[in-house]
């Protein structure tokens, strides 16, 4: 008893073109290509990987006709060597720098008037010239009384005998003062604020979405 042949399988593009898988390859999932033979009398080899079966027994193979002539070659007899593609899918690993928010950091100079009150210490010299007429034997050092330093200052008369006299001391006092000179100076103060920006990308999100 013979057996039943196996029903032709259709391939359909996204064109709308047919075609149908030979019969002697079939089932399709146990082979790596399939030749497809279209309605305008092209026979092409097919990875079975681009077939997507559909619940009717057809498969739909996601490009047009034009795209599926021109990346799979027409085979021109079944008595010719065949050279059928075989694919795979291979996971790539890729990184990417992703923008997930920016900083603006904004540096302000601002300025204020503080009052500066610092003392300052002057000295003054008084000299007072006080009479003494004196006579001395040798001439007399210079003292401190308190804080005036007396300097004696001497010169010679002409008497009967050649005598030192002291003619006059020199009372030299130091006085301390002090006094105030408000002044105004100008001191320089920086303030720093930091504002968060959000990256390009929920930029981009925030202008997709439509106003409620």
């Amino acid at each position: 008893m013979e057996s039943a042949p196996l029903p032709l399988a259709v391939v359909v593009t996204t064109d709308g073109f047919r075609g149908v898988v030979d019969s002697e390859v079939l089932p399709l999932a146990e082979q790596p290509a399939v030749a497809v033979r279209f309605e305008h009398g092209e026979r092409l080899i097919i990875p079975v990987n681009f077939l997507d079966p559909q619940q009717d027994g057809t498969y739909v193979l996601n490009m047009n006709f034009a795209e599926v002539h021109t990346r799979w070659q027409e085979v021109p007899s079944r008595t010719e060597t065949l050279t059928i593609p075989v694919t795979e899918e291979r996971l790539v690993r890729q990184k990417r720098k992703v923008e997930t928010g920016r900083v603006r950091v904004t540096k302000r100079v601002s300025t204020h008037v503080e009052q500066v009150d610092q003392p300052l210490v002057q000295e003054t010299v008084h000299v007072e010239r006080v009479v003494v007429n004196r006579p001395v034997d040798e001439p007399v050092p210079a003292r401190h009384e308190g804080d005036t330093l007396i300097i004696p200052v001497f010169e010679e008369t002409l008497v009967v005998r050649k005598q030192l006299v002291l003619k006059e001391e020199l009372r030299v006092t130091r006085r301390r003062t002090e006094s105030h000179r408000p002044q105004q100076v100008t001191l320089r103060r920086e303030e720093v604020s930091v504002e968060r920006l959000p990256s390009r990308a929920q930029q981009a999100t925030d202008l997709e979405q439509p106003d409620v």
